[in-house]
């Protein structure tokens, strides 16, 4: 057989073979185990390793036609796919973090898999809020958060780059002036008595960017402090991406 020499962002398909039981006997051996949904989680030890699997160059990289404004890849999923592998990465890392932080909602759990030191947390009637404002109507909200959601009418208008998420990013119109404002909210979990200064880097001179403050001043854990970020240009030529941070 030749051998392939492959690249970081290569991928393969590998066939498992499987078996199914069905019939009665194996719905009598289902039900227990479905009726209890429940895990420990054990404080984890963290263990080195040079060749665990690495996040792929076209990982995040968005926009995603469903929420432009939040920075995620438009994959082209099948069926032959499979579940992405990121799945149960993703869910490795969050129960490492959550051995720690047993008390953390999902949101904090994600955002400091995100960032460090300070959380964006998310609730569910942001995400109810957001969704109403993208066009879902209350019938298929309901179906996604599993109960009865109301979208409010003319008041806690948000688009998703309102959503207090860490990442940030905003659709502009074709070659016009424009100004996105990004208002966020975070949570110190990193040193009671902490300073955060914001520094930006950017490659791109066709748009600016300030913070206000340019600091967060902590003086205790789980403190909370907000500050918005606005981006300032001219316009931007067609089907240009520019990104900074």
């Amino acid at each position: 057989m030749k051998r392939t020499k492959l690249e970081p962002n290569d991928s393969c398909k590998t066939k498992l073979d499987a078996s199914v039981r069905g019939g009665a006997a194996g719905g009598r051996d289902l039900t227990p185990t479905l009726k209890k949904r429940e895990a420990e989680i054990l404080t984890t030890e963290t263990i080195k390793d040079s060749h665990v699997p690495v996040v792929p160059g076209f990982s995040s990289r968005g926009p995603n036609e469903i929420a432009p404004d939040i920075l995620k890849r438009l994959g082209n999923f099948t069926i032959l796919s499979g579940t992405f592998v990121s799945c149960p990465h993703a869910a490795g890392v969050a129960a490492y973090v959550k051995s720690f932080h047993p008390d953390w909602s999902p949101s904090a759990i994600q955002s400091a898999i995100m960032t460090t030191g300070l959380v964006y947390e998310t609730f569910e009637q942001d995400y109810i809020i957001m969704l109403c404002n993208i066009g879902y109507d209350e019938g298929n909200i309901g179906k996604i958060s599993g109960k009865i959601s109301t979208c409010l009418k003319g008041s806690d208008k948000a688009t998703p780059k309102d959503l207090n998420y860490s990442s940030m990013a905003a659709q502009v119109s074709l070659g016009k002036s424009f100004a996105s404002n990004f208002p966020r909210t975070v949570t110190n979990v990193g040193l009671a008595n902490s300073i955060y200064k914001a520094k930006i880097l950017q490659n791109s001179k066709i748009f600016s960017i300030k913070v206000v403050p340019e600091a967060l001043s902590f003086r205790s854990l789980n403190e909370k402090k907000s500050f918005s970020v606005t981006v300032t240009g001219k316009g931007l030529p067609n089907g240009a991406i520019v990104s900074a941070s």
